[in-house]
């Protein structure tokens, strides 16, 4: 693995676990309504 492989990778899981984070919240929020 290049580093520059391992930055790619770790971007991609950093951009799930905010975009998971994210839609767990609205749903959260959709269900108080």
């Amino acid at each position: 693995m290049s580093d520059l492989q391992n930055e790619v990778i770790g971007f991609v899981l950093i951009a799930i676990a905010v975009i998971a984070f994210a839609y767990y919240k609205q749903r959260i929020e959709d269900k108080d309504k």
